[in-house]
């Protein structure tokens, strides 16, 4: 598995013992292939808007094991075009252990598994 295309890193970081790195992403727009472009206009129903995400993924340090952590929905700024970004994870860190994520959303402190 690989990165989302067109996705935007923030401040990636390796863990404790140097093995994997978390990548906190932004990710406005869809890349879909050109089938699934065809598709999507014929079948609108079957493929939804594309919403844009904020998500965390992590991965060894060779990039082998890229899997996503999880994401929240970013709200569009349609005046400015672009999205919103204020309810995003923030202080994202490795735990000593390597083994979980912690960071802050909306003024309480989450831990989650990295693996």
């Amino acid at each position: 598995m690989h990165l989302p295309v067109k996705a935007e890193c923030w401040d990636a970081q390796f863990s404790p013992q140097g093995d994997r790195i978390v990548w906190p992403l932004v990710q406005e727009k869809d890349t879909p292939t050109p089938f699934l472009t065809s598709l999507r206009r014929y079948l609108p129903v079957f493929f939804p808007k594309y919403k844009p995400k904020f998500s965390l993924w992590v991965s060894r340090i060779n990039g082998s094991q890229m899997h996503q952590i999880g994401y929240v929905p970013l709200k569009p700024n349609k005046e400015y075009g672009g999205v919103i970004l204020d309810n995003v994870p923030e202080r994202i860190y490795w735990l000593p252990d390597g083994k979980r994520l912690s960071f802050w959303l909306q003024d309480t402190l989450y831990t989650v598994p990295a693996d």
